[in-house]
């Protein structure tokens, strides 16, 4: 497994991994790139932008707040009916 840095990761570690080529995209591997965000708003907005629509991820470590905010069709809307079918945003 490749891990890629996004701009914010590469900042807030003194060391990890490679910083990615493009925040758009989508390996066809067992490869990902990791930016961190101040709040779920913003992992949403991360994911709108650079997003694939397919193979995108939020992940905390704030289980209650991911209950209470991210049920299974609130998530769903969010990230399939909200994005209007842009299409991905792959390389």
């Amino acid at each position: 497994m490749k891990v890629n840095a996004g701009p914010r990761m590469l900042n807030d570690l003194k060391f990890g991994p490679p910083p990615a080529t493009s925040m758009r995209k989508e390996y066809g591997a067992l490869e990902c790139t990791i930016e961190v965000v101040d709040d779920v708003n913003d992992a949403i907005e991360h994911i709108h932008r650079y997003g694939s629509g397919h193979t995108d991820s939020i992940v905390t470590d704030n289980g209650t707040y991911a209950q209470q905010n991210f049920s299974f069709y609130r998530l769903l809307k969010t990230l399939l009916f909200d994005r209007a079918w842009t299409g991905s945003a792959c390389e």
